[in-house]
């Protein structure tokens, strides 16, 4: 009788949670990607084979029969497992002597290949609902000598699941903690509210909003969520896959070139846990226009980062036009090495947008965390750092608009710098050419050696003071050469009424001793500026004191005119 008892409770819990696979619905984040092998060697502790461990944070009983891993066009097909709630499951390719330490493991005949450094690939349901997606490259790693192989991604809040660059190289000893909790998990929920990480108009009557997190599939498609204040309306809105945190609205009618719109993304919007925005999001919207020379400029450049770094270009839109940077060409005429910007982004007038390989580590290097949005992922030029040049141009159909172009010299930079090492170069003043050497200064110590995606520490304004009637003039007639971003060079700016002058331009002491030679019979342009950051001919800094500026200026027609300014060489204290 006790037997016939046990036997019965044994059927009937057999068939509760039957009926428990089959009457339980999969829902997006049921399961997730929760670590993954991509680059197994060299080996530091597992085996050498790649795999993708799937987790499920439900509390459902899930079969993944007929599950799907997809990458690009090639998918793999899981075979039956019941994946229990608060569960691991190791998948990889079928291979004698494979061992994770789990007898959780699924192996199947071929495990879609993962790139080492960058891939995408999802989670699909048998009913084509996608589950979890993840799109990883080598910043993920957030550790430069884990890029090299051995090492897991792994994903470090089952909570935080709306946030698809929530990864970081494992730290367990063996490279990684398969069939187990993470190394680096914590269990926090991510309660911060969705943002636009971009925009950009795709043609006069499509906007594509890209968030820095997933939304919530339903609410996203609804269009009140969205409003055009004045002009047009929104028609309908449509989320792409497999992320779900790109949104492309169509207008009722066509946005007007040079028109200024405002577009509002309500409250109710919400991330893909239901957490909203905080407040209404407001983003200025125009129809891009095709840039010219000088309208999109090189600002800023790190073309010697720190081992363990990345380069970044800075870009400043000086123009009153809306410039989508999207297909942008940056080259280094000197290597021929040539780079696409390939994200679409529009860049209203007077912004700046910085281009790097690795936004994570320029953000936190140069504590440029409140510009992370500006920061674009991008490759570019392998600059060489004694000197090399930097293009920027647009395609025109067949022809190539050169929007900004200079050649650099590692001598741009203050020579009191013990290193250059992640160290930018600077743009002073955007107005001035960014041929003039004179218009280029290393970043301030006490802005961190850079400033991506934001006003240069050395910015000035050359502006000419309207009570000056001589040709030449100094902004400040003192400076202090310490590198804290104030006054760190003297300034020569002049204005000539023809071109073809020519210039020599030398320091002197109060005692008529020379101290520099900034120009020797230098062609000048009819406008611009002549930097001295405070050093002698041998490359030592002046003393603190007066000096002398001896200018002799002698034009196309051979006349010549001598003029001299005062300075001080001063130091903050």
């Amino acid at each position: 009788m006790e037997i016939l008892k046990r036997l019965t409770a044994v059927l009937s819990c057999s068939l509760f949670w039957g009926l428990s696979l089959s009457a339980q619905p999969i829902a997006p984040y049921d399961i997730l990607i929760n670590e993954f092998m991509a680059d197994p060697t060299p080996q530091v502790g597992l085996p050498n084979s790649e795999f993708i461990e799937l987790f499920n944070r439900s509390n459902k009983i899930i079969d993944l029969k007929d599950f799907k891993i997809v990458n690009g066009t090639v998918s793999t097909i899981l075979p039956s497992f019941s994946l229990k709630p608060a569960a691991y499951v190791v998948i990889y390719t079928r291979k004698t002597g494979i061992d994770f330490g789990t007898k959780d493991t699924i192996q199947v005949t071929k495990l879609v290949a993962l790139s080492n450094p960058n891939d995408t690939f999802y989670l699909k349901a048998p009913n084509d609902t996608v589950i979890d997606a993840v799109s990883y490259d080598l910043s993920f790693y957030q550790n430069s000598k884990k890029t090299d192989g051995g090492f897991t991604l792994e994903r470090t809040r089952t909570n935080g699941y709306c946030n698809s660059t929530a990864w970081i190289a494992s730290n367990d000893l063996l490279g990684g903690t398969p069939g187990k909790r993470n190394s680096t998990a914590v269990d926090s929920t991510d309660k911060t509210p969705p943002s636009v990480e971009r925009y950009f108009v795709k043609d006069d009557k499509t906007l594509v909003l890209t968030f820095d997190k997933s939304l919530n599939r339903v609410l996203s498609e609804q269009t009140p969520q969205y409003q055009i204040l004045e002009g047009t309306k929104i028609s309908s809105s449509r989320i792409s896959l497999p992320f779900f945190n790109q949104i492309q609205l169509t207008l009722s009618s066509a946005l007007q070139p040079k028109k200024l719109y405002k577009l509002v993304i309500k409250t109710t919007l919400q991330d893909c846990r239901n957490v909203p925005l905080s407040i209404p999001d407001t983003l200025d919207v125009q129809l891009p226009e095709k840039p010219l020379r000088n309208d999109l400029i090189i600002n800023e450049i790190l073309v010697n980062p720190e081992i363990g770094g990345s380069r970044f270009l800075e870009l400043y839109n000086r123009s009153e036009k809306a410039i989508d940077v999207g297909g942008l060409k940056i080259i280094d005429a000197t290597s021929g090495d040539v780079k696409t910007v390939l994200t679409s982004f529009l860049l209203l007038p007077k912004q700046y947008i910085a281009l790097t390989d690795n936004p994570l580590y320029i953000q936190k290097r140069y504590k440029a965390e409140a510009f992370k949005f500006s920061i674009l992922k991008n490759k570019v030029p392998t600059w060489n750092e004694a000197s090399g040049n930097v293009t920027l141009y647009a395609l025109d159909g067949t022809k190539s608009v050169i929007l900004d172009s200079f050649s650099y010299e590692k001598s741009w930079h203050s020579p009191f710098l013990a290193t250059v090492e992640g160290v930018s170069l600077e743009r002073i003043s955007p107005e001035d050419s960014s041929r003039n050497a004179s218009n280029w200064q290393s970043a301030a110590e006490k802005r961190g050696f850079g400033t991506p995606a934001q006003v240069n520490s050395q910015f000035r304004n050359l502006e000419k003071d309207p009570s000056v009637s001589s040709p030449f003039w100094l902004e400040k007639n003192s400076f202090s050469p310490d590198d804290d971003g104030f006054e760190d060079a003297l300034l020569l700016h002049y204005k000539l009424d023809k071109k073809g002058s020519v210039a020599d331009v030398q320091v002197f002491d109060s005692n008529g001793r020379l101290i520099k030679a900034l120009t020797v019979n230098e062609l000048l342009d009819t406008e611009g500026v002549i930097r001295w950051q405070g050093e002698r001919i041998d490359g030592t800094k002046a003393a603190v004191g007066i000096y002398i500026l001896h200018i002799s200026l002698r034009s196309p027609n051979g006349s010549i005119s001598r003029q001299k300014l005062p300075c001080a060489l001063a130091t903050q204290f």
